[in-house]
């Protein structure tokens, strides 16, 4: 029986004959009731996936591009501040070397002195600050950044 029929009048005009071995009841029930431009069930669920992936795969791109960007930036920013704190660090030095040399009427042992506290401070952390401390400092500032910023967590 033809699907979306009931016992009707209208059904009962379409009752099945054979003409030439064609049924014209199930002809007419295949032409009316079967869309021929709905895909089979397996090819948009594959339609639906590829689709997925394809979504899945732009988003990771963008996300990768959002991240690569706030890497540049911040490292670009940090270049920039790193090279002004170097110049206020050298000038802030020359400073004190005149300042010194002012104080002890030369015009060298300002620059020397400053030379040999750098010099201790060198052989200091050279010899007696173990990387461990400085691992341990890392470990504290760096510690779980990248959860932090993850915006679907």
């Amino acid at each position: 029986m033809c699907k979306g029929f009931g016992k009707s009048n209208f059904y009962a005009l379409f009752q099945p004959t054979t003409y030439n071995n064609f049924s014209f009841h199930s002809t007419f029930c295949r032409m009316a009731f079967d869309d021929d431009s709905k895909t089979p069930p397996n090819d948009s669920l594959i339609g639906n996936l590829k689709g997925y992936l394809d979504t899945r795969i732009d988003l990771v791109r963008l996300e990768a591009q959002e991240k690569a960007k706030t890497a540049f930036v911040a490292t670009a920013h940090g270049v920039t501040m790193g090279f002004i704190g170097l110049f206020f660090f050298i000038f802030l030095n020359v400073f004190i070397g005149l300042l010194l040399n002012e104080a002890l009427d030369s015009s060298y042992w300002g620059f020397g002195i400053l030379a040999g506290f750098y010099l201790i401070l060198l052989i200091i952390f050279v010899v007696g600050v173990d990387k461990k401390l400085f691992q341990g400092l890392a470990d504290k500032t760096l510690d779980n950044t990248i959860y932090k910023s993850d915006k679907r967590i």
